[in-house]
C-alpha cells in the first residue's frame, strides 16, 4: 500500500493498458506459458462473469496451442440460485468441458448456527467476531480519537489489552504505527459510520466469517491440493480482500 493506493493499481503489468484485442492476446500468451509449465492445473469456476471470461480465455488458448484439458470445479455452497446452476451446465455444454460440482462437508446453515453469521463482508465479520470474543470496549476508539499523541495512545492500549493488537487497529481505524488510517480495508469504518452504528445497536447475534471457510475454502483446498496450479478469475477493481494482490499470483 502506497499513499493509500493498493499495489494492484501501482504495480501494473504492461499489458494492463493495452487496447482490448491486444490485451486479450497478451493474456492468452501468458495462459499458454503457464499451462505448458504446469499442465496439471485446476480452475475454480463460480458461474459468474469473471469465471466465464476466465474459462473462455483458457479454452481459446488451449485450442490455439493444442494444449491438454484442465480440471474445472464449481463449488456449490448451497446458496447458489437455480439460474447459476443452470448456467454452469450451459457453459460446460457450450465449451465441451466437464465442470465438476463439489459441495462442502458443512453446509451454510450448520456453519452459521455453529460459528456465527457473516456481517457486511469477510473483513468486517472477522473484526467484529474478534471484538465480540475479546470484549474490548468500543470506547477505546474515542480515547484514540481524542489523544494528541496517537502513537503513544495506541501503545498504551496495546499494553492494556494484550494480544488484541489487530482488534485495536480495527476499532481505532489506525495502522500498527498508530497513524490514523480510516480509509483502509482492515478497519471498522471501511463501512462508513459502522462504529457508530454498532455502538448504538450492539449485535445480539454471534458474528463470524467462518462460514466462508467451512462452506467454500475448506472443500476448495481439499480438491486443489494435489494440482500444480490453481486458476481463478479476478478483476483489478475487486473489493475487500480481493483488492490486495496475492503473493502467489502469476498473472
Amino acid at each position: 500500500m502506497k499513499n493509500g493506493v493498493s499495489k494492484v493499481y501501482t504495480d501494473r503489468p504492461d499489458y494492463a493498458d493495452f487496447d482490448s484485442p491486444a490485451k486479450f492476446e497478451a493474456i492468452k500468451s501468458i495462459i499458454a506459458k503457464r499451462l505448458i509449465e504446469h499442465p496439471d492445473a485446476i480452475c475454480s469456476y463460480s458461474g459468474g462473469s469473471d469465471s466465464d471470461i476466465m474459462l473462455d480465455l483458457i479454452e481459446r488458448t488451449r485450442a490455439m496451442f493444442e494444449l491438454p484439458p484442465i480440471k474445472y470445479v464449481f463449488f456449490n455452497t448451497g446458496l447458489e440460485m437455480k439460474a447459476t446452476r443452470d448456467h454452469v451446465k450451459y457453459v460446460a455444454k457450450k465449451y465441451g468441458v466437464e465442470i465438476e460440482e463439489r459441495r462442502p462437508e458443512i453446509n451454510i446453515v450448520r456453519a452459521t448456527r455453529k460459528y456465527g453469521i457473516p456481517f457486511v463482508s469477510k473483513i468486517m465479520s472477522g473484526g467484529l467476531s474478534e471484538w465480540q470474543k475479546k470484549g474490548v470496549p468500543l470506547s477505546i476508539a474515542d480515547e484514540y480519537d481524542q489523544a494528541e499523541d496517537k502513537a503513544a495512545k495506541r501503545k498504551e492500549l496495546k499494553e492494556r489489552y494484550p494480544k488484541c493488537e489487530s482488534l485495536i487497529n480495527f476499532l481505532c481505524c489506525c495502522n500498527s504505527a498508530g497513524e490514523p488510517r480510516p480509509n483502509i480495508q482492515l478497519v471498522i469504518n471501511s463501512s462508513k459510520y459502522m462504529r457508530d452504528f454498532i455502538k448504538e445497536y450492539p449485535p445480539e447475534f454471534m458474528i463470524s466469517a467462518s462460514c466462508c471457510y467451512y462452506c467454500k475454502k475448506q472443500i476448495a483446498h481439499k480438491v486443489q491440493k494435489d494440482y500444480d496450479m490453481v486458476i481463478t478469475g479476478e478483476r483489478r477493481d475487486e473489493g475487500g480482500m480481493r483488492s490486495v494482490p496475492r503473493k502467489d499470483s502469476k498473472v
